[in-house]
């Protein structure tokens, strides 16, 4: 060539050499990092924009990493950025918002550590990226940029933490028959199916006596592992109440894998703690030796032994609703007959134990007028 006149443009025709090895996943700030080589091909600084130079359609969140039909595909729009750091990593900062994005990706069935069925699997997420995923400033697609089944790190490598131990129950005496909801807590969320086995204070009649156990389970990924306890005969709790004196951890997972290996009970966070639950499956050895009606105060004051058996908490705690009302029957003229006043819950307005010995019994209105109005 001797002599060229006018512009004159001579278009780069070689292309990136990047390679893709592996990937990394931060949850708190949602970027996917591309683990590779020769990013510097592009033709962009480091810390520069590559949004423009990657086909997202070529690149998959494969679930489970097993090539099937459960998977990620993303497009250009979830993603806020993609920064190229050097020449060995790529940072795709995956978008905020409702369905696209990073929202998109964790709220994928299967996501990270998850089976498709939410519970834990051993078989590990992958990336896949197809052929031509990454071009140059020139437009010229890669040739080697594809990979599959590529390995995915997350940056949540601790272990699940325990938090506490709570009753999803009332607080009160509870005896036989009757059920209690106990609760593990969990700071972050653990998978569906995750199950610990705890150790409760209550012992049975056997010699020497031995605890109840009860195993507690994540029904759906969450923060909550829940199990129901039923109060079987002999069974008595300390005076602290019910308990979790100590536990085994299953298999217990968090959504990115990470399996809880620590026993122990935070400090002040055990069921004692924060509930006020009694297992009690006596029943009251009470006596009544003699009633008295007050008709000026319409109270009934009846005398005997052992109404502390109740288990009232103060003299002003009321026990009507332990009170089996139909068996207490004001027999008119004492002769057995028909023409008796049975009592009921509905007629008494407060029930309290006095003291040991005496239990006072107060009926609202309804309950004198059917007293006072029985024939005889």
């Amino acid at each position: 060539i001797e002599r060229v006149e006018g512009a004159l443009t001579i278009k780069d025709l070689v292309p990136p050499v990047s390679t893709i090895a592996s990937a990394t996943y931060n949850d708190a700030t949602g970027v996917i990092s591309l683990i590779g080589d020769k990013f510097d091909t592009i033709g962009v600084d480091d810390d520069g924009s590559v949004i423009d130079y990657l086909d997202f359609s070529l690149l998959t969140w494969d679930i489970q990493g097993d090539d099937g039909d459960t998977k990620v595909s993303f497009e250009k729009s979830d993603f806020a950025s993609a920064i190229k750091k050097d020449t060995n990593t790529i940072e795709l900062t995956l978008a905020s918002g409702s369905g696209v994005g990073k929202a998109k990706l964790e709220g994928t069935a299967g996501f990270a550590a998850a089976g498709v069925d939410g519970t834990y699997s051993a078989t590990k997420d992958t990336i896949d990226v197809q052929q031509g995923f990454i071009s140059d400033t020139a437009g010229n697609k890669s040739a080697t940029d594809a990979v599959s089944n590529a390995a995915i790190v997350y940056s949540d490598g601790a272990e699940p933490e325990l938090e506490s131990f709570t009753s999803g129950s009332s607080d009160g005496p509870y005896g036989v028959g009757l059920k209690v909801i106990i609760n593990a807590n969990f700071k972050d969320d653990v998978l569906k199916g995750s199950k610990i086995t705890v150790t409760l204070n209550t012992t049975d009649t056997s010699v020497p006596p031995v605890n109840d156990t009860l195993v507690l389970e994540a029904a759906e990924t969450g923060k909550v592992l829940s199990g129901e306890y039923e109060i079987l005969a002999g069974r008595t709790t300390p005076a602290e109440g019910l308990n979790v004196t100590e536990f085994v951890a299953t298999s217990v997972y968090d959504v990115f894998g990470n399996q809880l290996t620590s026993v122990a009970i935070p400090t002040n966070k055990s069921l004692k703690d924060l509930s006020n639950i009694t297992v009690d499956t006596k029943a009251p050895e009470s006596t009544i030796s003699s009633v008295a009606y007050d008709v000026t105060t319409n109270t009934l004051s009846i005398t005997g032994t052992k109404f502390n058996d109740i288990g009232a908490s103060s003299t002003t705690d009321d026990v009507k609703e332990y009170l089996k009302w139909d068996n207490l029957v004001w027999d008119i003229n004492s002769d057995d007959g028909s023409n008796n006043y049975t009592f009921q819950e509905g007629h008494v307005a407060n029930a309290y134990v006095a003291s040991n010995t005496l239990l006072t019994v107060k009926l609202n209105s309804d309950g004198v007028t059917a007293l006072e109005g029985t024939s005889g």
